[in-house]
């Protein structure tokens, strides 16, 4: 991987021609692309430019039951490649975002999240420029240390 070259041509390509080009690197069983249906671009993009791409949605058992109409119509729709990944079994639907919101947040989040990258080389998703001061000058694509 290390001898990997991002190139620069990426920072003028067209979102699906992104995808085309990390699944050219990593293959189908390499990449995974997480999204959370806040909105359906990221899911189109991937799901038009790479037909079976995986994606992934992580439940964290707070979805809106209008996010699980979108998730269920897109599938449809697009003929999806979805991996739902759950919390453990032990973790129940609670309040705890009330009260502990990074205790919350991992083990909904970040435990479920490690899991659906393990045996991957590649993820995409989201992280809009515009979202704010640390993610201004976010690159289209990155190498992650110890990932």
């Amino acid at each position: 991987m290390s001898s990997l070259t991002i190139p620069s041509s990426l920072d003028s390509a067209t979102p699906a021609e992104v995808v085309r080009w990390a699944a050219d690197q990593f293959g189908a069983e390499g990449l995974v692309v997480t999204a959370s249906f806040e909105d359906a671009v990221l899911v189109h993009v991937a799901a038009t430019a790479v037909p079976g791409i995986e994606i992934t949605l992580l439940d964290t058992q707070y979805l809106f039951a209008e996010t699980r109409w979108l998730v269920d119509e897109l599938t449809k729709r697009l003929d999806l490649n979805l991996r739902v990944i759950h919390p453990q079994p032990d973790v129940v639907p609670d309040n705890l975002w009330q009260t502990d919101i990074e205790g919350c947040c991992h083990i909904r989040k970040v435990e479920p999240l490690q899991r659906a990258l393990q045996g991957k080389q590649a993820w995409i998703t989201g992280i809009r420029r515009a979202d704010g001061p640390t993610r201004a000058n976010a690159p289209i694509a990155a190498f992650v240390a110890g990932w």
